[in-house]
């Protein structure tokens, strides 16, 4: 009789559960997964894990709610389909790692038409698992920063300006992820070139390729957004009477415009 059954049933059981598990051990060991290991790997999930972490959203929402006393949901409500801004998500993530399997195959193929297919597909799942690890921790950002924006009536220049030590904590944990999970294995993974840096420099500029595709990718659909309730609590809040002029130019300027849709751009598009 085996005490440890009940345990990991339920963590196949329950969908998240077994998504979390799994981006705790490739946190833990970012390795690209052999030809042989890959039939019985974690890398296997790679394209499901990004339609894994999607349907987290709401999840990581409703806990952030829960922790940090502010009702997040309100805030994204103001999307009124909210399935079209989670879709548009998932939909970059898998647009974003055929771009980087295409420039991995050309690349390849370049340096080693022998090794063309395999070595761009292993790379190309290492990006997807890479691209949902970063979903996972990006979006609580964008529901906080979407909250920020409509009940603390600053900017995030001016919120990076006021906690630099904060912001600075987040870009490093960030980049660490981007290094470990992706970079480093992919060095150690390809033989593209014999020199580790060129190689390294190459996968850096395949990924950022692979991100910079998201604003040609083909339109889903159209987010539709509350604008007039958007504005109703900004303007009303106590703390834009306190907010840095500028900003409150910005969010003036924007009540002013009679926008009824809005675009979701890309997550690798920085304001």
């Amino acid at each position: 009789m085996t005490y440890l059954t009940p345990f990991k049933i339920l963590i196949q059981k329950i969908p998240f559960l077994e998504y979390l598990v799994r981006l705790v051990k490739f946190v833990w060991n970012p390795l690209i997964e052999t030809e042989t290991e890959f039939s019985t790997g974690y890398m296997r999930y790679a394209l499901w894990d990004i339609v894994s972490v999607i349907s987290l959203f709401t999840v990581s929402v409703g806990l952030m709610s829960l922790f940090d006393n502010n009702n997040y949901s309100d805030s994204l409500s103001l999307f009124k389909n909210q399935f079209t801004f989670y879709f548009q998500f998932g939909f970059y993530a898998f647009w974003s790692t055929l771009m980087f399997f295409i420039l991995t195959s050309v690349v390849v193929s370049v340096r080693h038409l022998e090794l063309r297919f395999k070595e761009a597909f292993l790379c190309s799942f290492q990006y997807a698992r890479y691209y949902a690890l970063f979903l996972f921790l990006f979006f609580p950002l964008i529901a906080w920063y979407i909250h920020y924006l409509l009940y603390e009536a600053t900017s995030i220049k001016v919120y990076v300006s006021e906690n630099l030590f904060k912001s600075s904590c987040v870009l490093g944990v960030f980049t660490w992820l981007y290094v470990r999970c992706l970079i480093k294995p992919l060095t150690n993974y390809s033989q593209i070139f014999s020199n580790r840096k060129i190689t390294a420099a190459t996968f850096i500029l395949l990924s950022w390729l692979a991100f910079t595709f998201n604003m040609y990718a083909p339109s889903i659909g159209v987010l539709k957004f509350d604008q007039k309730k958007a504005c109703s609590i900004m303007l009303s809040n106590s703390k834009f009477k306190d907010s840095h002029i500028s900003v409150k130019q910005q969010l003036l300027g924007l009540c002013q415009e009679n926008i009824t849709h809005m675009s979701l751009p890309p997550v690798n598009r920085r304001a």
